[in-house]
């Protein structure tokens, strides 16, 4: 996946996991999606933010 904003470009790659068994109800619906930096710049962005705590995040309603 690509981001970009202004002069910030993130680049990410996702991993989806899911739980569970066929015949576990409570668990058949259960998936986890992870994402990674895919560059050293998308790393570095996200560490800024984490120290800087200047990341924020959006609530986008449908």
């Amino acid at each position: 996946m690509r981001f970009a904003k202004g002069r910030i470009s993130l680049e990410l790659f996702t991993t989806l996991t899911m739980l569970g068994m066929p015949q576990d109800a409570t668990l058949q619906e259960m998936r986890i999606e992870s994402f990674f930096p895919m560059n050293d710049e998308t790393r570095q962005i996200f560490r800024q933010w984490a120290v800087s705590g200047t990341a924020t995040v959006h609530n986008c309603q449908s």
